[in-house]
């Protein structure tokens, strides 16, 4: 039986597997002008918004 940590961490693996996938999908469908295109001087592109994932998620994640 689990415990409630190894629950949290099974349904947030789970989960980080899910919307990466997601995430995966939409990018794919794009070309990389519409990745790193930016609506205005101060709107981020979606490959510098999705840089910052991945770098949230090594700081967070592989941190332990």
């Amino acid at each position: 039986m689990f415990m409630t940590g190894e629950l949290f961490l099974k349904h947030s693996t789970n989960k980080l597997t899910q919307m990466t996938g997601l995430i995966e999908a939409c990018v794919l469908k794009l070309d990389s002008d519409q990745i790193w295109n930016r609506g205005g001087d101060t709107q981020n592109s979606i490959g510098n918004l999705v840089l910052h994932l991945c770098g949230n998620l090594r700081q967070w994640i592989g941190w332990s």
